[in-house]
Protein backbone atom coordinates (compact mmCIF):
# COMPACT_ATOMS: atom_id res chain seq x y z
CA UNK A 1 0.00 0.00 0.00
CA UNK A 2 2.81 2.56 0.90
CA UNK A 3 4.68 2.29 -2.55
CA UNK A 4 1.43 2.63 -4.18
CA UNK A 5 0.74 5.57 -2.26
CA UNK A 6 4.16 6.84 -2.72
CA UNK A 7 4.38 6.48 -6.67
CA UNK A 8 0.60 7.88 -7.24
CA UNK A 9 0.60 10.99 -6.02
CA UNK A 10 3.25 12.19 -7.97
CA UNK A 11 2.28 10.33 -11.28
CA UNK A 12 -1.22 11.72 -10.81
CA UNK A 13 0.38 15.28 -10.84
CA UNK A 14 1.91 14.27 -14.00
CA UNK A 15 -1.28 12.51 -15.67
CA UNK A 16 -3.06 15.48 -15.03
CA UNK A 17 -0.32 18.20 -16.45
CA UNK A 18 -0.25 15.92 -19.66
CA UNK A 19 -4.09 15.98 -20.10
CA UNK A 20 -3.97 19.44 -20.13
CA UNK A 21 -1.62 20.65 -22.09
CA UNK A 22 -0.30 17.90 -24.27
CA UNK A 23 -3.42 16.81 -26.02
CA UNK A 24 -3.78 18.68 -28.90
CA UNK A 25 -1.62 21.10 -31.24
CA UNK A 26 -2.50 25.15 -31.05
CA UNK A 27 -3.17 26.64 -34.02
CA UNK A 28 -0.34 28.80 -35.11
CA UNK A 29 -0.59 32.20 -36.48
CA UNK A 30 -1.68 32.58 -40.16
CA UNK A 31 -2.38 28.21 -40.76
CA UNK A 32 -5.49 27.00 -41.60
CA UNK A 33 -7.76 25.69 -38.87
CA UNK A 34 -11.29 24.86 -38.80
CA UNK A 35 -14.76 25.67 -37.07
CA UNK A 36 -17.12 23.35 -37.25
CA UNK A 37 -20.39 23.49 -35.50
CA UNK A 38 -23.18 20.62 -35.36
CA UNK A 39 -26.65 21.42 -35.08
CA UNK A 40 -28.98 19.04 -33.84
CA UNK A 41 -32.41 20.16 -34.91
CA UNK A 42 -32.91 23.24 -36.96
CA UNK A 43 -33.24 24.99 -40.17
CA UNK A 44 -32.22 28.13 -42.16
CA UNK A 45 -28.70 29.64 -41.75
CA UNK A 46 -25.69 30.30 -39.20
CA UNK A 47 -23.92 33.11 -39.57
CA UNK A 48 -20.09 33.59 -38.59
CA UNK A 49 -18.95 37.29 -37.64
CA UNK A 50 -14.96 37.61 -37.41
CA UNK A 51 -13.16 40.22 -36.24
CA UNK A 52 -10.60 42.03 -38.75
CA UNK A 53 -7.25 40.08 -37.76
CA UNK A 54 -9.04 36.95 -38.92
CA UNK A 55 -9.59 35.83 -42.18
CA UNK A 56 -12.31 33.77 -43.48
CA UNK A 57 -11.82 31.31 -46.51
CA UNK A 58 -14.95 29.58 -46.81
CA UNK A 59 -18.53 31.77 -46.55
CA UNK A 60 -20.02 33.43 -43.56
CA UNK A 61 -23.45 32.38 -44.01
CA UNK A 62 -23.97 28.81 -44.73
CA UNK A 63 -27.53 26.42 -45.15
CA UNK A 64 -27.97 23.97 -42.00
CA UNK A 65 -26.69 20.54 -42.34
CA UNK A 66 -25.53 18.27 -39.63
CA UNK A 67 -22.39 20.01 -39.34
CA UNK A 68 -21.47 23.66 -40.97
CA UNK A 69 -18.09 24.03 -41.10
CA UNK A 70 -16.06 27.49 -41.83
CA UNK A 71 -12.07 28.17 -42.78
CA UNK A 72 -10.27 30.80 -41.62
CA UNK A 73 -6.94 31.70 -40.74
CA UNK A 74 -5.73 34.16 -37.86
CA UNK A 75 -3.42 36.29 -36.27
CA UNK A 76 -1.36 35.48 -33.33
CA UNK A 77 -3.98 36.18 -30.35
CA UNK A 78 -7.33 35.46 -28.71
CA UNK A 79 -10.02 36.38 -31.21
CA UNK A 80 -13.54 36.20 -30.27
CA UNK A 81 -16.29 35.16 -33.36
CA UNK A 82 -19.92 35.60 -33.37
CA UNK A 83 -21.91 32.84 -34.44
CA UNK A 84 -26.09 33.92 -35.04
CA UNK A 85 -28.40 31.21 -35.24
CA UNK A 86 -32.17 32.67 -35.94
CA UNK A 87 -32.54 35.81 -33.72
CA UNK A 88 -29.54 34.50 -31.25
CA UNK A 89 -26.12 35.12 -31.04
CA UNK A 90 -23.29 32.98 -29.59
CA UNK A 91 -19.72 34.23 -29.10
CA UNK A 92 -17.24 32.21 -28.56
CA UNK A 93 -13.04 32.47 -28.52
CA UNK A 94 -10.27 31.33 -30.41
CA UNK A 95 -7.04 30.83 -29.47
CA UNK A 96 -3.96 31.30 -31.98
CA UNK A 97 -0.75 30.85 -29.89
CA UNK A 98 2.17 28.95 -30.91
CA UNK A 99 1.83 26.94 -27.24
CA UNK A 100 -1.59 27.11 -26.15
CA UNK A 101 -5.21 26.20 -27.28
CA UNK A 102 -8.32 26.83 -25.90
CA UNK A 103 -11.21 24.60 -25.15
CA UNK A 104 -11.58 22.65 -28.65
CA UNK A 105 -15.48 21.94 -27.99
CA UNK A 106 -18.43 24.73 -26.79
CA UNK A 107 -21.72 23.73 -25.99
CA UNK A 108 -23.43 26.98 -27.12
CA UNK A 109 -27.26 25.69 -26.29
CA UNK A 110 -29.21 22.13 -26.43
CA UNK A 111 -28.99 22.23 -29.84
CA UNK A 112 -25.27 24.21 -31.43
CA UNK A 113 -21.88 22.61 -30.39
CA UNK A 114 -18.69 24.35 -31.43
CA UNK A 115 -15.55 22.80 -32.15
CA UNK A 116 -11.88 24.25 -32.75
CA UNK A 117 -9.79 22.05 -35.06
CA UNK A 118 -6.89 22.03 -33.13
CA UNK A 119 -4.66 19.36 -34.02
CA UNK A 120 -3.87 16.07 -32.29
CA UNK A 121 -0.83 16.03 -30.70
CA UNK A 122 1.60 13.25 -31.57
CA UNK A 123 4.34 12.78 -28.55
CA UNK A 124 6.92 11.16 -31.27
CA UNK A 125 6.24 13.55 -34.03
CA UNK A 126 4.64 12.91 -37.34
CA UNK A 127 6.45 10.23 -38.52
CA UNK A 128 6.81 7.71 -35.76
CA UNK A 129 4.24 5.31 -35.61
CA UNK A 130 3.61 1.43 -34.64
CA UNK A 131 1.62 -0.14 -37.50
CA UNK A 132 -0.01 3.27 -38.96
CA UNK A 133 -1.14 4.24 -35.06
CA UNK A 134 0.30 7.36 -33.99
CA UNK A 135 1.13 7.01 -30.09
CA UNK A 136 -0.53 10.86 -28.28
CA UNK A 137 -0.25 11.38 -24.46
CA UNK A 138 -2.10 8.74 -23.30
CA UNK A 139 0.27 6.13 -24.34
CA UNK A 140 2.90 8.26 -23.59
CA UNK A 141 1.91 8.32 -19.83
CA UNK A 142 1.28 4.97 -19.20
CA UNK A 143 4.97 4.02 -20.80
CA UNK A 144 6.50 6.78 -18.67
CA UNK A 145 4.31 6.18 -15.80
CA UNK A 146 5.62 2.39 -15.90
CA UNK A 147 9.54 3.64 -16.34
CA UNK A 148 9.09 6.29 -13.14
CA UNK A 149 7.21 4.52 -11.14
CA UNK A 150 9.84 1.38 -11.20
CA UNK A 151 12.87 3.82 -10.78
CA UNK A 152 11.13 5.42 -7.89
CA UNK A 153 10.45 2.06 -6.28
CA UNK A 154 14.13 1.57 -6.13
CA UNK A 155 15.46 4.63 -5.46
CA UNK A 156 13.58 4.57 -2.65
CA UNK A 157 13.69 1.27 -1.65
CA UNK A 158 10.07 0.86 -1.69
CA UNK A 159 8.42 -2.88 -2.37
Amino acid sequence: MKSTLITFIPLLIIFTWMSSNLAYNAILPEQEFNVTASVTKGFGELTLAVPSSVILLSNATQPIADRVVWTMKAEKGDHLLNLTYGNKTYSFNVLVDDLKYSIPVKKLDKSLTISVSYGKWKAFGEKFNLFGWYPGWLFTYIVSSLIFSTILRKILKVY
